[in-house]
This record gives C-alpha cells, sequence and structure tokens, in this order.
C-alpha cells in the first residue's frame, strides 16, 4: 500500500483529474479498505464509494474476497452494505435511548461545565470547590449593568478562572457561560432545545441567571438607566485597574460614586459616556 488516507473525499479528488478541454480521466490508483461496514457508516458513503469504483480505482476489502468488478461481487457487496447501515442506525437509536435515559434521570451525560466537575459515570455533575464561586462572581458582576464582555473577559484572567481545557476563558466561551441554564440546575440539549430539571445543585438562582439574560438580550438597559444599583464595594475594586486606564483617557464609563467624576458628569448621556 502506497498511502493510506481516512478521507474519501480527499481520496476522490486524488484518484480523478480533469484536463484543460473540461473531461475527466481516472488515474489508476488502488484503495485498500478493512471491512465493507467500516466504508458504509451510511448508504451516502457507499453511494461515493460506488462513484469512485465507477471511476475506474480499485477497491478491495481486506476481509472480504468480493470482485467489485463483476456485477455478481457488486451486488454482493451492496447487500452487506445495507446491513451494515441497518447495524449503524440501530445502534444509533440504542445510543440516544441510553443518553436521553440519562437526562431523564437528571444526569449530565457530557461533560462538566465550568464550575462544575465529573464524579463519574451516571452520577450527578458536583460543584467544583475551586471553581464554582469564580463562575459565580461573574454571574453578578455581569447582572449589576456595570461590565462588558471585555471586562468579564480581564476579570477572569485575574482571578484565574480557567476552561476544561486549562485556558483562559474567550468571550465565546463567556457567551456560552452566562446562557447555560445547568448553573440554575436545568439541563438544556442546545441542538433540539429541550430542557431536563438536573439532579445537580444549582450554582446561582434563577432570578440571577434571568437578569443576566435580560442583559444579554438588551432587555435592560445598562448604558443610561438612573435606577442601576450601586456596586459593592468588592465589586468596584474588581474593576477599578479598567476604569482608571478609561478615565485616562477621558470616558468614564460607569455611574461610580467617586470624586474622580466631573462634576458635570451626567450618567443619562448618549450610552452613558461623556468627554472630561
Amino acid at each position: 500500500m502506497v498511502r493510506r488516507t481516512g478521507n474519501r473525499g480527499q481520496a476522490r479528488q486524488a484518484c480523478v483529474r480533469s484536463d484543460d478541454q473540461g473531461t475527466t480521466q481516472a488515474r489508476r490508483s488502488r484503495v485498500i479498505i478493512h471491512k465493507i461496514d467500516r466504508s458504509a457508516r451510511n448508504l451516502k458513503d457507499w453511494a461515493d464509494l460506488g462513484e469512485l469504483i465507477d471511476a475506474g480505482v480499485e477497491v478491495h476489502f481486506a476481509n472480504e474476497g468480493l470482485d467489485l468488478t463483476s456485477r455478481g461481487g457488486r451486488l454482493s457487496a451492496d447487500i452487506q452494505a445495507v446491513v451494515a447501515s441497518d447495524f449503524i442506525r440501530n445502534l444509533r437509536e440504542e445510543t440516544k435511548k441510553g443518553f436521553y435515559g440519562r437526562l431523564k434521570q437528571g444526569i449530565l451525560p457530557m461533560p462538566a461545565p465550568v464550575g462544575y466537575r465529573d464524579v463519574g459515570p451516571g452520577q450527578p455533575k458536583e460543584l467544583d470547590p475551586a471553581m464554582s464561586p469564580l463562575v459565580r462572581h461573574l454571574f453578578e458582576l455581569y447582572s449589576s449593568g456595570q461590565a462588558n464582555f471585555e471586562l468579564l473577559e480581564e476579570e477572569a484572567e485575574r482571578i484565574g478562572l480557567r476552561g476544561r481545557s486549562g485556558n483562559k476563558i474567550t468571550k465565546n466561551g463567556l457567551s456560552t457561560l452566562l446562557n447555560n441554564p445547568f448553573y440554575t440546575g436545568i439541563i438544556r440539549i442546545v441542538k433540539t432545545g429541550q430542557t431536563f430539571h438536573g439532579a445537580h445543585q444549582p450554582l446561582i438562582t434563577k432570578a440571577l441567571f434571568d437578569r443576566v439574560h435580560d442583559i444579554l438580550e438588551g432587555k435592560t438597559n445598562t448604558h443610561h438607566s438612573p435606577r442601576l444599583p450601586v456596586p459593592q464595594a468588592s465589586e468596584v475594586q474588581a474593576v477599578r485597574p479598567y476604569l482608571d486606564r478609561r478615565n485616562a483617557q477621558g470616558l468614564h464609563l460607569l455611574p461610580l460614586p467617586d470624586s474622580r467624576l466631573p462634576r458635570n458628569h451626567d450618567p443619562r448621556g448618549s450610552r452613558g459616556l461623556s468627554n472630561a
């Protein structure tokens, strides 16, 4: 065997060449596959393989003595491909049953999100004592209406919050985190939109999650509302380095009670910004 490839699309492109006149010629090439069921996860895959055979590519199966150049050999291979496709379809259905069976028990059959940890198969996720307080802190900070994603990213880096892989959390990761109802005790399947009541301990209240969700969807005006809650001292201390850099540029982003704000500062100004 000269070369092995796991991508049938690339193999087909390597075997078929188009000349300048637009005609298609097949180069003499051979493909060796372990078994038919490895090449026919579904009937579409088998049809693609059939196009390679029709294009002149020699296809051989290591565990099957089939002559795919003959009518009888192709018929036998087609029958085995249909059986293999049905086996995969049945396996998929059985996997779905087990997956949704766990969900109905309130157990997430996938890796735990940031702030939780896996404790074994068939067990609810447990709060991570090191990361869960940091995740709650980001929810509370964003719900105050005084922080955007840039500030949250800096704060996550400062407090040492990391993703499952150990890398820093990006803005996309923050969006996934803030939109995940798992932290309120609800398991949501993003692909289907289905929700299940989880057996794990919630990290935040539903009221806090709804407040964050309203801000994310723009339902809550966080730019110039005079009724915004004043952040706590701990929150001000956390965001102070970011504010100092902005204030040095003459932009006052937050209506914080601070003597550094100019006397003519109006929090009701356009987008909450005023020039010093």
